[in-house]
């Protein structure tokens, strides 16, 4: 999905180049791009197609919203504990086992995380004995009344989107 990546951000330069936001601006960038991409040669993973782009962009479209909605009822959850009358957290780690394979969308998961409040992630990569890499992303939850309920809102609403698009 790398040219079609190109493509919109050659439309969105060319949007702002041009100093114009409408639709036929946006259409003439994203043709100058596609242009660009083939005579620089860019390796791409996969062939475009119209359809993969618009299935890539109804599922991006889908977890954008997932993911405002996650931040908003964060936001009213922070706000919950900020005034109570008495701030009774249980803070916790856990260890959440990826099955993203790419580096970026690996690092879209932990931002998507770590960009709600109340929770913080790094990552850590271990090596197999078979040579396979398993991701382990380890999440600091500030109130943690079921993490395991947690994670596996995690695994539905944010990663399982991330996996159907690296599919694509």
């Amino acid at each position: 999905m790398s040219t079609f990546f190109y493509m919109l951000l050659a439309g969105v330069v060319w949007m702002a180049l041009r100093q114009s936001i409408d639709p036929l601006t946006f259409g003439v960038g994203a043709v100058i791009g596609a242009l660009m991409w083939r005579v620089f040669g860019a390796p791409a993973r996969r062939s475009f197609s119209p359809l993969r782009a618009l299935r890539f962009a109804w599922i991006s479209l889908g977890l954008l919203l997932v993911f405002l909605w996650e931040l908003g009822v964060a936001n009213v959850e922070q706000l919950r504990v900020i005034f109570a009358p008495r701030i009774d957290v249980r803070p916790y780690w856990v260890d959440y086992r990826s099955e993203l394979e790419t580096h970026t969308s690996r690092a879209l998961l932990g931002l998507m995380i770590a960009m709600t409040p109340g929770s913080i992630t790094c990552e850590e990569i271990e090596e197999l004995e078979a040579g396979d890499r398993v991701c382990h992303v380890r999440i600091h939850l500030l109130n943690s009344l079921d993490p395991e309920a947690q994670l596996e809102r995690i695994r539905k609403r944010l990663e399982a989107p991330l996996l159907k698009l690296e599919q694509l």
